[in-house]
């Protein structure tokens, strides 16, 4: 090599250390030209080649990365991570058969070579899920497992392999592998997360919640977990566990506020666009709550600090009238003390006891018969009469402080009482289930209600009836002894020529009729008791002149030339379903009887 190539070659590899420092910086345009500036000097430089490709794919520019990872190649053509980077790059571009190819190629190149695992592991994986991918997940398990017999260890290979197991159907060995997987790595997010999918795709739903709740409790602000956990706990019928996790996925959602202001602007006057007010306003009022919620937390909040100021309070004063009736008792022993010493002086001298005045020996004897209780003192009883009064006042606080703090403990912040097994909630933000207030949930309820219901409605007159027939169970989830929604959902069996379940359905509607029927009477029952015979005739003379001029305010159906009680009308439409579909039930019956015959006698 001349002194000549040897100064350019030093020189290249002086920008390309350069270079190499400014991309883990991730100053990538300046990396980029000092890597072009080196090749300039020496294009055959196959490591400058494979990082200026690196630079191009971090920076987004594929075709590029893909030129200069095949100049690597070129001048070396055992690079097996260029080779790797490539099918990245293919795969990325949606060229996966040739992507494939890139990794077959590297699998090759790193047979026999223990060094070379990792990236050898890494293609069996990337071509595996090119498989998936493409719905050939049968082959896919196979790629799967080799690269599981290179590295049995690797929790994402087993992920991986329960995916394709999962894409064939076979349910139990989806579930076993992503059990694998996390007792190689129990914190692995996605095998979680797939295993919870797995449960709610099977309507597991109470196991499904367990993995969700999981992945939020390590990562709380993860909306998909949020989603899947409303998911389940609405297919559960639980509303009230459900909203905590909307209201996380709704926050500052872009889409559901532009939802919500278009559905105002509708009117409301076919089924589905009644589906998307009630929705709108079933997600408003989820969002809405939780502003109010925090209100009222700080409520309680002060509330409690209110009542904690006033316990203290009550304590510095108990403290104080302590101090004060020690102070009193001791003054009253100060006061009645005889001294057995005292002494004036007079004129610089010394006076003896024997020769004190009589006036204060009878000052003396007279504090001492206060002492014994033979005489009675004014001031003592003042001070007295104080001091007893001072006690009554603390007393008489130290109770109502008391009251309010018992108060304060047994009130929530929606002013119903405090559950004695609240949760854990997963964040500050995400509320307890059992504190939101039943007002407020039967709004809600009733705006979900009535989403799931009028969907049903649209696709029962689109013909789908399977998926109406799913919405109607979703609501009647919600609203079990809702007589309408059970109509509903015989029709879209029987269309179904499901005409045994409809049976049920329709038989279902009529017991929920009867047990409504007579619930209504015995409230009817406890809100006006009978009355006494006499009072009884009474009362009948009064109704009938009432009921001679009164003027119906409901509305009535005349059907066969009577008069239907709108109470009875769903009661009447279910009976009149259910005998329409025991005659299609004996109609198809026969007709599939004649068709076995006539292929017999064919």
């Amino acid at each position: 090599m001349s002194s000549e190539s040897s100064k350019a070659l030093k020189l290249a590899e002086e920008k390309a250390s350069r270079g190499l420092l400014y991309q883990k910086q991730g100053k990538l345009e300046a990396a980029i030209l000092l890597y072009q500036e080196a090749l300039t000097l020496v294009p055959d430089l196959h490591y400058i080649q494979y990082n200026l490709g690196i630079a191009f794919q971090h920076q987004g520019n594929l075709s590029a990365a893909y030129i200069h990872y095949q100049q690597a190649i070129a001048h070396h053509p055992q690079h097996i991570q260029a080779y790797y980077n490539i099918g990245i790059v293919l795969q990325q571009q949606g060229l996966l058969d040739r992507a494939i190819s890139s990794y077959q190629k590297v699998i090759n190149l790193c047979q026999f070579k223990a060094e070379n695992i990792f990236i050898q592991v890494q293609a069996y994986s990337n071509w595996g899920n090119i498989l998936v991918k493409e719905g050939r997940a049968k082959e896919a398990i196979e790629i799967f497992q080799q690269a599981i017999n290179l590295k049995p260890d690797d929790a994402y290979l087993y992920n991986n392999q329960g995916q394709a197991f999962f894409e064939l159907g076979k349910v139990e060995k989806a579930i076993t592998n992503y059990r694998q997987a996390l007792a190689l790595k129990p914190q692995l997010i996605v095998a979680i997360h797939n295993l919870g999918k797995v449960y709610q795709q099977q309507g597991l739903h109470s196991e499904a919640i367990v993995y969700f709740q999981e992945i939020i409790k390590q990562y709380p602000e993860n909306l998909s977990a949020h989603s899947n956990c409303a998911f389940s706990f609405l297919e559960l019928g639980k509303l009230a566990a459900a909203i905590p996790h909307l209201q996380k996925v709704i926050e500052g959602n872009y889409f559901v506020e532009s939802y919500c202001e278009k559905a105002d602007l509708l009117t409301g006057l076919d089924e589905l666009e009644k589906a998307k007010i009630a929705c709108a306003r079933f997600l408003e009022k989820v969002k809405i709550q939780k502003s109010k919620v925090k209100r009222k937390k700080e409520e309680v909040r002060s509330k409690k600090e209110e009542v904690r100021n006033k316990k203290l309070k009550g304590r510095s004063q108990n403290s104080e009238i302590k101090s004060q009736n020690e102070e009193g008792i001791s003054q009253e022993w100060m006061g009645t003390e005889i001294s057995t010493n005292y002494q004036y002086p007079v004129d610089d001298e010394i006076l003896n006891s024997k020769e004190i005045d009589k006036s204060e020996l009878t000052q003396i004897n007279l504090e001492n018969a206060i002492c014994r209780g033979e005489c009675h003192s004014p001031s003592l009883d003042i001070q007295n009469s104080k001091v007893k009064s001072q006690k009554e006042e603390v007393r008489n606080q130290n109770s109502e402080i008391k009251s309010q703090n018992e108060e304060g403990i047994s009130r929530d912040w929606m002013g119903t009482q405090t559950p004695t097994n609240c949760q854990n909630p997963v964040d500050s933000e995400i509320l307890n289930p059992e504190e939101i207030d039943k007002l407020y949930l039967a709004e809600v309820r009733e705006n979900l209600i009535l989403t799931y219901s009028s969907l049903g409605n649209v696709l029962f007159e689109y013909g789908e009836y399977s998926q109406a027939e799913n919405y109607y169970q979703k609501a009647l989830k919600f609203q079990p002894l809702n007589v309408d929604l059970h109509l509903k959902l015989g029709n879209s069996l029987a269309k179904q020529k499901r005409f045994n379940t409809a049976i049920i359905v329709y038989h279902l509607g009529l017991a929920v009729e009867s047990f409504e029927e007579g619930r209504r009477k015995k409230e009817e029952g406890r809100r006006h008791p009978p009355l006494p015979p006499f009072e009884r005739g009474e009362e009948e003379g009064i109704r009938n002149k009432w009921m001679g001029t009164q003027i119906p305010t409901n509305s009535q159906h005349s059907v066969d030339g009577g008069v239907l009680n709108p109470r009875k009308k769903d009661n009447y439409a279910i009976s009149q379903a259910l005998e329409k579909v025991l005659v299609q039930r004996n109609n198809f019956e026969e007709f599939k009887s004649q068709k076995k015959s006539e292929v017999r006698s064919g």
